[in-house]
């Protein structure tokens, strides 16, 4: 309804269907994780069957949620568990069992004899009557939601080898010395409290550390179902990651001092000089005072900035002020940099781009870690990617890719196929191979085990390189040129010829510009067309830094890369001994945690 009290059927519609919308999304995505748990079952179940034939068992199984942990056991023996066993321990129905006859009759009459312990009332309790048909076949669950009388009967059946594969979640790891042959792992990301996260490396070597048991194998077998891609990087901080540092998190409560004034000779100085975070602090703030004194030496040592300048041989020093002249031009270099930060945060959203970023288009690319890629030239329209989202409320996000052919370290890529040769010069061992098929617009192409890294820079002697097609993410592009060159007919940048072709047009392009400053780049104003209330003051304030850049001595100058490594090099000094003044005073207090 409108402020004249109309009602507005037209916008009541559209709403309506955008709830609609909304709630369609929402049930494709739960059938999505349905059918995903429905396959992850079905993979279970092969690698327990697989357990089974070559000898592999006990299994531990480890889940991260309760629920997944039954339904997975549930999912083993069918809907027709609930009617399949017998009075007398036997089994009906084996859809999954992994005992013997014998074995159910010792189960079965385990299970009385505990039962029998129990109350009337008790036993009756619908978690008491469900589990039997599971450890009838030798299936058994362990999760913190269950009963004490059902766990405890759960962990003993498993020390007597009765239970073949347990269904855990990772506090079964903790504290409960019961080993198996087998581990096997139907996740790598679990829900911390704030968000889906990979396991770290301390979490895998305890849980994975289940694996084989002492005097009875002569190894373990870790088994991971993997259900999304993981970069290398991710994986080798897993597996080859160290266990998690013992780190204190005592503080300091009103709680807790209200109670230690309540007892007769209770000091609360005493208890915090004897506790473990007192003696982690001390020992840090030992290290924090070497490296303090130190950095104060070299700090001294740095006053003048030609101490830290070794001149080539030949070379004379500057005849002006070096002091202001390299602070002048350090300060303006990393305001430009951070005013270019801001531009790019600005004029090169997705939004912004898109229309721009079509194949043939220049664009210089730079990674958020700071890998700088140079000019390349893109290659195939944009394309969409869904990622993972770190919210478990929300499902994956789309990430918008634009693929450019590169030249990248032939050590550093890893060929989507085996066959194919390099798209550049060849390199000695050099495993460069094809680029993934994929015709401008259509299905996204395979991603890369790993991104590649930059070629070295050209000109250097015994530099190779391999001309590769890597998708890059949006935000990469911080640079877009307004040339844009032809690529061969039908966008096919497959072989070696076509690369080497577009590589030297750019090589081209770049020569034609030298003397002009570089490529022409696309203004956000008259170009782009953005639209921004900061973008005019902030392209004036570059203008500005630039001029300053341009008067300053340093600028051209032949010593100038020297001394400003230098100048970066005292900053950081700098820097790093503020951090270490801000951490031995925060040392000096007691933090006391704020309760409510």
């Amino acid at each position: 309804m409108d402020e004249h009290k109309v009602f507005r059927e037209d916008s009541f519609l559209r709403a309506v269907a955008a709830l609609q919308h909304a709630a369609e999304q929402q049930q494709q995505q739960q059938q999505q994780q349905q059918r995903r748990r429905r396959r992850n079952r079905n993979g279970i179940q092969k690698i327990l069957l697989m357990c089974e034939m070559r000898n592999y068992t006990p299994v531990i199984v480890f889940c991260f949620s309760k629920r997944e942990c039954e339904a997975n056991a549930q999912a083993l023996i069918g809907s027709s568990s609930s009617s399949s066993s017998s009075s007398n321990g036997s089994s009906s129905n084996d859809t999954f069992s992994l005992t013997s006859e014998e074995e159910r009759k010792f189960i079965a009459e385990i299970f009385q004899n505990a039962v029998n312990t129990l109350d009337e009332e008790d036993r009756q309790l619908p978690q008491i009557k469900s589990i039997l048909p599971l450890l009838l076949r030798g299936i058994g669950i362990h999760h913190g939601g269950l009963l004490p009388f059902v766990r405890e009967l759960i962990e003993i059946l498993f020390q007597e080898s009765l239970i073949r594969v347990l269904f855990s979640t990772e506090t079964f790891s903790m504290g409960v010395n019961m080993p198996a042959k087998t581990v096997v792992f139907t996740a790598i990301r679990k829900w911390d409290g704030e968000a889906y996260r990979l396991i770290n490396g301390g979490e895998y070597i305890q849980m994975a550390g289940r694996a084989g048991r002492r005097g009875l194998d002569d190894r373990g077998i870790a088994i991971i179902m993997f259900d999304e891609q993981v970069d290398p990087e991710e994986a080798k901080g897993l597996f080859m990651g160290g266990a998690a540092p013992l780190i204190s998190t005592f503080h300091l409560g009103f709680n807790m001092l209200l109670n230690l004034f309540r007892i007769e000779d209770a000091d609360p100085v005493y208890m915090i000089s004897r506790s473990f975070a007192n003696f982690q602090q001390h020992g840090r703030s030992l290290k924090l005072q070497q490296e303090l004194q130190q950095l104060q030496q070299q700090l001294r040592a740095a006053t003048d900035i030609r101490s830290l300048v070794t001149l080539p041989e030949g070379e004379k020093e500057p005849d002006f002020d070096v002091e202001e002249a390299i602070s002048s031009f350090y300060g303006r270099k990393h305001e430009l940099l951070q005013q270019g930060r801001l531009l790019r945060s600005i004029a090169m959203q997705p939004q912004q781009l898109a229309r721009f970023l079509q194949p043939g288009r220049l664009v210089g690319l730079l990674e958020d870690d700071g890998t700088e890629w140079g000019w390349a030239t893109c290659v195939q329209k944009l394309q969409k990617r869904k990622v993972p989202s770190t919210n478990a409320h929300e499902g994956p996000t789309e990430q918008l890719l634009v693929h450019c052919l590169v030249s990248c370290d032939p050590l550093s890529v890893q060929p989507l196929e085996p066959k194919g040769a390099p798209g550049g010069p060849p390199a000695k061992g050099a495993p460069g191979g094809p680029p993934e098929k994929g015709a401008p617009g259509g299905a996204p192409a395979p991603i890369r085990p790993h991104k590649p890294r930059p070629a070295p820079p050209v000109g250097e002697e015994g530099k190779d390189y391999v001309l590769e097609v890597v998708p890059f993410s949006v935000s990469c592009v911080a640079r877009v040129s307004k040339c844009k060159m032809s690529l061969p007919a039908g966008g096919d940048v497959d072989s070696a010829d076509a690369r080497r072709s577009i590589n030297f047009q750019l090589q081209i392009i770049q020569e034609k510009f030298k003397d002009c400053g570089g490529l022409p780049l696309l203004d956000p104003v008259v170009d782009m067309k953005v639209d921004h209330p900061q973008l005019a003051e902030l392209v004036s304030r570059m203008a500005a830094s630039e001029a300053a850049l341009k008067e300053n001595p340093f600028n051209g100058h032949p010593l100038c890369a020297l001394y400003y490594a230098a100048q970066h090099k005292r900053m950081q000094m700098q820097t790093r001994l503020r951090e270490i003044q801000a951490e031995l005073e925060m040392q000096k207090k007691t933090a006391i945690k704020k309760t409510y």
